[in-house]
């Protein structure tokens, strides 16, 4: 109410404040100092124990499948009898191929040696020189005491170079034959599977252990001092372990940050006293600053709202309350959804004005270039809209909304297109009727004609040919833009297709002597196009780069697949692009100025054409040109249309 007042409220909310953070700092700091140690060691235990049990399941996973496969009554006739194409298909090649084991081999008990094994393409050592002779005898002497039985398979462990084997043993049983068979003298099955990064990276995701890796050599003082689980083989040696990134629970977090809190509350405190002196000098400076920018944003042209963080309209200009048919007072302490009329829930009637909620829920910058808005006054508008977040030291404050009336602009536009659409099929027919009559006289089939005749019409022939394809430009562009152009993708073989095109502009190329390469990958996948719109883009990419290409020039083709898609590259040694209008090769009637002086005829449609095409077919084309040295023109197609987002 005062200056006095302010000061004693002042001094004594500081005086608290600092008592109160003092005390907060020292009880708090211990408490989340203990609390936090504590987490840490419990998260360690119950990671160490579910990286435990996850080792385990792999023991359990690969000693399964030996005492399946040992306990097979045919599997032990066919290996007495010598069977080996039986015994290589069910024990070894049909394991390998179902991807239950990496490696698998069978031990004569005889000879104590390996009869038979299988691998995987890829292991890093042939099985023979894992598994020696000194290995082969600590096999048995594991397997000495073991049990005859369906279920008595025996794990470990070996070392090859920098990695470790997970093997399973049995013996191979005949089921029915128990009592006739000495147990020591039955063959040993061995299944192994390495403890690669994979299948470790599998296993630590069933517990959210995203980093679970294999050590293999002599532990270190962290591991042990971690209690990482150690690996040993079968002398009991230490061969690895298995290590992580152990997990820190948030109160290590607070526990790091508790001191910088401490020494930032404590300088608070003390220029709190200091902050409270200006607090009435700093808003009487802001209540004048905002007045001007009250003033400044009411003469802004355009319409103006700001709102707070949490989507409240707090600044208005009275050219934004006129567009949108509001006054100030109606508009100021209302939500965006409610001056815009958004639904609370869903996107309503009006789902790409909805997204200037998005400025606020998802801060982010938006531009809706076109928009529809109905007034509360029952006229509809078009706006154009902009609207930006605006943060303050890495904080999220609130946002912009910049918008103006594009309502005239926009029935213009209609009105031109309409125009261009109606003007279009107009000229279609008796187009195409001129050039049918013209072709008739030029093929002689209504008479011989004189030299000069046959020349003059042969020029109005392709005078007539050129408006043809200007005018079928202008209607596919009215059938993209207004959504009627129908695609039926189907699976297509995109270099058979080239190679039609390519076949097609050869005539032309030979007139100029000009020489087309095109080089495809092997194997390409087929790709799901649009088989008449796509062979539009590559045709008018062909003829362009003859056009611009001077005589004995050369155009190449590359096809190369890119992992989920497939680009093409069309390069020419023409007049290339200027870079100063390199940006606009993709507008409407735009033709670059030397393509203008290089070849005077031209609509300037076909590569914006192109680029809606492409865009259909969820692709990407971009160019690299350089003046005087030609182009090369890249577009890229996804195998999948449905995984278009990795294009």
């Amino acid at each position: 109410r005062n200056a006095d007042a302010a000061k004693a409220i002042t001094w004594r909310i500081t005086s608290n404040l600092v008592i109160g953070i003092v005390v907060t700092i020292i009880t708090v700091s211990g408490a989340i100092y203990w609390m936090a140690r504590s987490q840490n060691e419990q998260a360690a235990e119950a990671t160490r124990t579910m990286v435990l049990g996850g080792l385990g399941g792999l023991e359990e996973y690969i000693q399964q499948f030996a005492n399946d496969y040992a306990w097979w009554e045919a599997g032990y006739d066919a290996y007495i009898a010598g069977d080996r194409e039986w015994v290589d298909e069910n024990y070894g090649s049909g394991i390998i191929d179902t991807q239950i084991s990496d490696l698998i081999f069978i031990i004569s008990t005889t000879t104590r040696d390996i009869d038979y094994d299988w691998a995987i393409i890829d292991i890093p050592t042939p099985i023979r020189q894992v598994f020696t002779k000194d290995v082969i005898e600590d096999i048995f002497a594991l397997t000495a005491d073991m049990p005859h039985a369906h279920d008595a398979a025996r794990s470990a462990y070996i070392q090859d170079g920098d990695k470790i084997v997970l093997m399973a043993v049995n013996r191979i049983t005949p089921v029915s034959k128990v009592p006739d068979v000495d147990p020591n003298s039955l063959p040993l099955l061995v299944q192994g599977i390495y403890l690669s990064e994979e299948r470790l990276t599998e296993m630590g995701q069933q517990f959210l252990i995203d980093d679970v890796r294999l050590y293999v050599g002599e532990p270190t003082l962290d591991i042990l001092s971690n209690n990482f689980p150690l690996i040993e083989d079968m002398d009991d040696r230490t061969i690895g372990a298995l290590v992580w990134t152990s997990p820190t629970p948030g109160y290590a977090v607070l526990r790091s940050a508790a001191l910088p809190i401490g020494i930032a509350l404590a300088l608070f405190s003390i220029i709190a006293l200091a902050t409270a002196f200006r607090a009435r000098k700093i808003a009487t400076e802001l209540a004048s600053e905002k007045e001007k920018i009250e003033t400044v944003v009411s003469s802004i042209g355009e319409g103006v709202l700001v709102v707070d963080a949490e989507g409240k309209i707090f600044l208005c200009n009275q050219f934004g309350g006129l567009l949108l048919g509001l006054t100030q007072e109606e508009i100021l302490g209302k939500s965006l959804s409610e001056v815009f009329q958004i639904p609370s829930k869903g996107r309503g009637e009006q789902p790409a004005l909805a997204a200037i909620l998005d400025v606020v829920n998802a801060r982010k910058t938006i531009k809706l270039p076109e928009v529809t808005f109905p007034r509360v006054d029952g006229n509809t508008i078009v706006l154009s809209v902009v609207g930006t977040p605006v943060e303050l030291t890495g904080i999220f404050i609130g946002g912009v909304i910049v918008f103006h009336d594009v309502t005239e602009q926009k029935i213009i536009e209609n009105a031109k297109q309409q125009f261009i659409s109606i003007a279009a099929h107009q000229l279609r027919t008796p187009l195409s009727g001129i050039k049918w009559a013209i072709s008739l006289l030029v093929d002689e089939s209504m008479g011989a004609m004189r030299n000069e005749q046959k020349v003059l019409l042969s020029k109005s022939y392709e005078s007539v040919n050129r408006l043809v394809e200007l005018v079928n430009d202008l209607l596919n562009i009215d059938r993209i833009e207004s959504g009627r152009m129908e695609f039926s993708f189907e699976p297509t073989n995109l270099v058979d297709l080239l190679h039609t095109i390519i076949a097609d502009v050869t005539a032309p190329a030979e007139r100029k002597d000009i020489r087309i390469e095109f080089k495809p990958d092997a194997g390409l996948p087929e790709l799901e196009l649009d088989h008449g719109s796509i062979r539009i883009v590559f045709q008018n990419l062909l003829e362009n780069a003859i056009h611009y290409t001077p005589e004995k020039g050369q155009v190449s083709v590359r096809a190369i697949g890119e992992g989920n898609a497939v680009r093409v590259s069309v390069k020419d040694t023409g007049i290339g692009i200027p870079h100063s209008q390199q940006k606009s090769i993709f507008g409407r009637f735009f033709r670059a100025t030397n393509a203008v002086l290089h070849q005077p005829d031209g609509s300037g449609l076909g590569l914006y054409i192109v680029k809606q095409i492409v865009e259909r077919h969820k692709g990407k084309i971009w160019f690299e040109s350089e003046e005087n040295k030609g182009t090369t023109f890249h577009v890229v197609l996804p195998t999948d249309r449905a995984h278009s987002e990795l294009v």
